[in-house]
């Protein structure tokens, strides 16, 4: 995460508190918000029927930004303990991407990270599904 991205998004965010066991937002809720993480720690989990993603966040994180950009959350997020957050509406967000060209590039390198770290993990489960045989790199009978 980029430290300057967070503090920048920290400065027009409203305080907001979330016990532990809170559901921040769930998978197909429309975007309200990005929240950066000051204290505690969120889960963030999806679930499909053939894949389950789990990831925790932490102090200077950001929740909710690629889903900032698309209009719905794709995950659910959990408070795993009590935290204190930075909330920022989705309009104030916005702006703050059509205002500072520097924030707008540092919101894309986040997404775009986000987005490898998926296909890698993609990647990694579609291997682990792979019948053995199919996994070997040579055949071990045909080589001398």
């Amino acid at each position: 995460m980029n430290p300057e991205l967070t503090q920048r998004l920290d400065r027009i965010a409203v305080r907001a508190f979330l016990p532990r066991g809170t559901v921040l937002f769930h998978d197909g809720d429309p975007v309200s918000a990005v929240y950066v993480i000051r204290k505690g720690s969120l889960n963030l989990e999806w679930f499909s029927y053939r894949m389950a993603f789990h990831q925790s966040l932490g102090p200077g994180q950001i929740a909710g930004l690629p889903a900032a950009l698309n209009g719905t959350y794709n995950l659910t997020a959990t408070a795993a303990e009590d935290c204190e957050m930075g909330y920022v509406s989705t309009e104030s967000f916005v702006q703050l991407l059509v205002d500072d060209a520097w924030v707008s590039r540092m919101a894309m390198v986040q997404v775009s990270r986000e987005l490898l770290r998926i296909r890698s993990l993609a990647a990694c489960c579609r291997y682990q599904a792979m019948p053995r045989e199919q996994k070997t790199i040579g055949d071990p009978a045909h080589e001398s």
